[in-house]
């Protein structure tokens, strides 16, 4: 099998912060289900009932920020392709 090339992805670019806590993201909740595999929160990514909430506000924005940096990406919002990949390898 050769290895996964993350610029093809069949996840969506997504910029969290644009997606707003109004109403929760199927998108968002993958995102903080991930982060959270990879160590990063509970806090604001959950909800009461402990899983995630799927509104990315202020926390969960800082918690993609730190794993990107973490991974020598962007310090920005967006899960692109690469993202994906990292989010979902480790």
């Amino acid at each position: 099998i050769a290895p996964h090339d993350p610029g093809q992805s069949i996840m969506p670019l997504v910029d969290l912060a644009e997606l707003g806590v109004a109403a929760r993201s199927q998108l968002a909740a993958v995102v903080q289900g991930l982060l959270l595999a990879s160590g990063h929160g509970p806090e604001g990514l959950v909800g009461a009932d402990g899983l995630p909430d799927g509104k990315p506000g202020a926390r969960t924005l800082a918690a993609l920020r730190a794993f990107k940096q973490e991974h020598g990406l962007a310090n920005d919002t967006v899960v692109d392709p690469t993202t994906w990949w990292l989010l979902q390898s480790g």
